[in-house]
């Protein structure tokens, strides 16, 4: 799943990446939603935890919000009267 984090990062992210003393500093531009059912929500928190040891918000993979979207919970809630 970091893995995964990972390309979502480097592919879709809009960063803007500058040459400051030699090092490339990479800085989000706008965070993004990345959606799924609890486990993958918990598994993309869970991949942060593992890297909120970087030390830029992008090494951290702080650039997706996860959220649960559990479309056929909500079908379901709403079957219910």
């Amino acid at each position: 799943m970091i893995d995964i984090l990972q390309e979502l990062h480097d592919k879709y992210l809009p960063v803007d990446k500058q040459k400051v003393d030699r090092e490339e500093v990479v800085s989000i531009l706008e965070h993004l939603f990345i959606g799924g059912d609890q486990l993958t929500d918990e598994r993309a928190n869970n991949c942060k935890a593992a890297r909120s040891d970087g030390n830029t918000k992008f090494e951290r993979l702080e650039g997706f919000i996860s959220k649960v979207e559990d479309w056929h919970a909500i079908r379901i809630l709403y079957q219910v009267r």
